[in-house]
């Protein structure tokens, strides 16, 4: 860390904040090394975000897209921060919240171990039912697909994930899109962007604005790029000097924003269908798959099964993330190695899968589990912004590569603290059965 090139640490006005930090590599060149944003994107876009738009655009039309970019906005800080973070001073996510406070790390294991088991019993359950609707028998299909999660996380390599990601991404986008072209695409352009909000809609979009969020900074997702950068070899000692890090920075910045904006961009065509489908009919729908039954007597079968095959791909690759992340995060709590091919992370990938499926196979009603997790997200999702904003801050944490006091990252910073504030009050009061 003494390198001439470096700036000054130990003066805090010669810190490099957010934007100051610029990759030396031109933009089409930085496309040749990121590979992370398919698992970055499949995070935002599992089955809850396919549930929050369409049940957006069923009630709503197309009114609220605006609100998928709040999502975006936290998400991208705090994967960007937590990056910026360990290419400092290579603290990953679990190794800094255990060395600000041995308690945080604590309440970020068993978060992630309720979150994992609960979400993965929620998709196991959709799995089925789209398996239903191909003809298929509910429980196999529920665990021949989540068994091929736990298959594909043992038996790969993080390279070939992340080409296997690439290629489901790629997939899922042109499933989603060729839908909505078909049905003629019909977005208004007033509920795209910000500048066309009115005080009545935000009061009104508050609860959905929350669900959203919820579902784009979902579980343990944004905790994950450090652990990425880990298994690409992308490490702080690899890049010690200033400008090797702001290449490296470069690469990464590219990947996350562009996995970030997934969810709003996927949003538009999704709210399309939805608001041209269901919209003008009032048809309560209530969740991805209730569209999928709608779309065949209304478009014909092949539209249910270009739905079905991409809510199963988005479901897919949200597990698979979801099984790596948690297994990542256990390991580094516990001080193992936190990279996919190990015996630990193989045996912890299992167990998760495994904890996960009674509920399905006995018909257990998840509600107690899911108000649980709720209840413990309500605290962790604001809590995590804080400790990161923090961190971002501290000369010992970030040095550097620290955000400028008043600068755009504690802008962005402030903003989804906020917003996940809103998101914890909201929880609480949905916990009472109290309108927001």
């Amino acid at each position: 860390m003494d390198s001439p090139e470096e700036p000054n640490i130990q003066t805090k006005k010669d810190n490099v904040g957010f934007l100051s930090l610029s990759s030396p590599e031109p933009i089409l060149k930085r496309f040749k090394k990121i590979g992370s944003w398919a698992l970055v994107a499949s995070m935002a876009l599992g089955v809850g975000n396919f549930n929050v738009a369409t049940t957006t655009a069923a009630y709503y039309g197309t009114d609220y897209l605006w609100v998928f970019w709040a999502g975006a906005i936290c998400y991208f800080f705090l994967l960007e921060a937590t990056t910026r973070i360990y290419l400092y001073s290579g603290l990953t996510p679990a190794r800094l919240f255990k060395k600000i406070n041995k308690g945080l790390s604590v309440f970020l294991f068993f978060y992630v171990v309720f979150a994992a088991i609960a979400t993965i019993s929620f998709e196991l359950a959709i799995f089925g039912l789209i398996g239903t609707v191909f003809g298929v028998n509910y429980y196999v299909m529920a665990f021949a697909v989540g068994s091929s999660c736990v298959l594909l996380l043992i038996l790969g390599v993080y390279s070939k994930l992340e080409k296997i990601f690439n290629a489901l991404m790629i997939f899922l986008i042109a499933t989603i899109i060729s839908t909505a072209i078909s049905i003629g695409w019909p977005v208004r352009p007033e509920g795209i962007w910000i500048s066309n909000i009115t005080p009545t809609m935000v009061r009104e979009a508050i609860p959905m604005m929350m669900s959203i969020v919820s579902t784009i900074v979902s579980a343990l997702f944004f905790l994950g790029y450090p652990y990425f950068m880990k298994e690409k070899d992308w490490t702080p000692e690899r890049f010690s000097k200033y400008k090797e890090k702001a290449k490296v920075l470069g690469w990464a910045r590219l990947d996350i924003l562009i996995g970030a904006i997934m969810g709003p961009f996927l949003a538009i065509p999704m709210t399309a269908i939805v608001a041209k489908i269901v919209y003008p009919l009032d048809i309560p729908i209530r969740s991805a798959t209730d569209l999928m039954m709608v779309m065949e007597p209304l478009l014909g079968r092949w539209s249910s099964l270009v739905w079905g095959a991409g809510l199963l791909v988005a479901g897919f690759t949200s597990s698979v993330g979801l099984l790596l992340l948690a297994s990542y995060i256990t390991l580094d709590t516990f001080e193992l190695n936190p990279k996919l091919g190990t015996n630990s992370s193989k045996i912890l990938i299992v167990a998760i899968f495994l904890g996960s499926t009674p509920l399905v196979l006995l018909n257990i009603n998840v509600v107690f589990l899911t108000l649980f997790v709720s209840a413990l997200r309500s605290i962790f999702y604001p809590l995590t912004a804080i400790v990161i904003l923090y961190a971002i801050n501290k000369t010992e944490y970030s040095g550097y590569l620290q955000n400028k006091k008043i600068g755009v990252g504690n802008l962005i910073g402030g903003f989804a603290v906020l917003v996940l504030f809103l998101l914890a009050v909201n929880g609480v009061f949905e916990l009472v059965n109290v309108q927001f």
